[in-house]
């Protein structure tokens, strides 16, 4: 995610560095905000039906501010847990539970503009951290706004190709392809 939101930063800004990039390779994730918190109450609800049931987007608007932090606390707890790898920040989840798209959309997701550069997304199928649809969503809409064949997807091909166990083979790729690319190191 930091990945392509600071190319799509660089690029739209005027700081040198933007002229020193080769393209960028973001690993799973999270690039539409709204689609992977999607994904991940759909697991919420399949580990709970009850908590699952109670968690619909505007809910929190008919809450207390004490009762919508709760509820907000206890579902970053279910769909993220203890031993997540990765982080969202509780303004998204508010934005979320009160259906502000255009909120989570504008200052969360970074998967609908087109790249300058290169762009070579890497995922694994059986990712639960960020759902494999954000991979390919995120290609699509690039290159629906005319990125063409400047984006890229390569699936991770790790025997259980999930979060973790994706990196190494994502640090291999990175590298190897940047490899090619990359003076004067």
């Amino acid at each position: 995610y930091v990945t392509m939101a600071t190319h799509r930063a660089l690029q739209a800004g005027n700081s040198v560095h933007r002229l020193q990039l080769a393209g960028v390779a973001p690993g799973a994730g999270p690039y539409n905000v709204a689609q992977t918190l999607d994904e991940q109450l759909k697991l919420v609800r399949q580990a709970n039906p009850l908590m699952g049931a109670l968690l619909q987007p505007g809910l929190l608007k008919q809450l207390s501010e004490s009762n919508r932090k709760r509820v907000r606390d206890l579902l970053l707890d279910l769909a993220v847990g203890d031993n997540a790898d990765v982080v969202f920040m509780p303004t998204f989840l508010d934005f979320y539970l009160n259906d502000d798209r255009a909120s989570l959309d504008s200052l969360s997701s970074v998967h609908d503009w087109r790249p300058g550069l290169a762009v070579h997304l890497f995922h694994g199928r059986d990712d639960r951290s960020v759902s494999y649809l954000n991979a390919t969503t995120t290609l699509e809409a690039m290159r629906a706004r005319g990125a063409g064949n400047n984006v890229s997807l390569t699936e991770c091909t790790a025997q259980l190709a999930g979060h973790k166990e994706c990196v190494m083979p994502y640090w291999r790729f990175m590298l190897d392809h940047f490899a090619t690319v990359v003076k004067n190191l």
